[in-house]
């Protein structure tokens, strides 16, 4: 190892040896900084019972003005796991909920049109935000049994309303992590579905269900 070395000392103290490395010591960061890893867990897909707790809208200071809708979850089968499901919107919807959605842009890398159809509204009833409708529809509430008594003009009014749907209501959700990039570890919500989810084996197979070690 080439180093250079310096004594330091003074009457009243042993001298010290300080070693300074060079460039051709060939140590990298890893030997600098060395220290033993330890294994990370695998991200197990799982599944939970639940009650949304309300729904917010969420701006993000950011660029692109990004915004979406979160549904927070607190699990009935590890009331300890509070999470949420987050929808990300188009941009010019969160901009103007009034927006006709045919004149959303659809290009490589802004596909709007695309995103609004899959998460705001679709013609066959299928896009996110109408399968959480549906989930208060099925379990009889209606506007007026929540107390929704005005149409919302802009997206936070929007969440709001949605908020006062969905509170109370007992859902299940299901996790998987991320298949690439930096939260491989980490579980997030996928979806939501009917309570009586649970009764029906077939479904969510792959999903370790937290209910059945409840």
């Amino acid at each position: 190892m080439n180093a250079e070395t310096e004594i330091v000392g003074t009457e009243l103290q042993a001298p010290v040896e300080i070693t300074e490395f060079t460039e051709t010591s060939f140590l990298t960061a890893d030997d600098i900084f060395a220290t033993t890893p330890l294994p990370v867990p695998p991200a197990i897909p799982d599944a939970h019972r639940a009650t949304i707790t309300f729904v917010e809208a969420r701006h993000y200071d950011n660029e692109k003005g990004t915004v979406s809708l979160v549904v927070h979850l607190t699990s009935l089968d590890l009331p300890s796991l509070q999470t949420e499901f987050e929808v990300f919107l188009p941009k010019l919807f969160a901009e103007n909920i009034k927006v006709d959605p045919t004149t959303l842009p659809d290009e490589l890398g802004n596909k709007q049109k695309t995103v609004y159809r899959m998460r705001v509204a679709s013609a066959d009833g299928r896009s996110t935000l109408q399968k959480l409708r549906k989930l208060a529809a099925d379990a009889g509430r209606t506007i007026y049994s929540v107390g929704i008594t005005r149409r919302s003009s802009n997206i936070d009014e929007y969440a709001e309303n949605l908020s006062k749907l969905l509170i109370g209501l007992e859902v299940v959700f299901y996790r998987e992590p991320d298949k690439d990039g930096e939260f491989t570890h980490r579980l997030r919500v996928r979806g939501i579905m009917p309570i009586d989810t649970v009764s029906k084996p077939k479904l969510l197979k792959k999903y370790q269900k937290a209910w059945e070690s409840a």
